[in-house]
């Protein structure tokens, strides 16, 4: 199974917006997450990967 890696830069890089965009993308069927040092790694399945929304949750 291919996964599709989505990696986002938050400024400022805090828990609380860490907390909100995991939350969001786990709603859009993101399965997993990696906190770095400039923000988030999301993996969801190639498949279901929708840049539709994406543009909704973040545009």
């Amino acid at each position: 199974m291919e996964y599709t890696e989505l990696k986002i830069t938050l400024n400022p890089n805090t828990v609380e917006y860490r907390e909100i965009i995991i939350a969001e993308l786990a709603n859009i069927n993101f399965e997993s997450f990696n906190e770095t040092d400039k923000g988030i790694s999301a993996y969801i399945k190639s498949e279901l990967f929708d840049n539709q929304k994406i543009k909704q949750l973040f545009f």
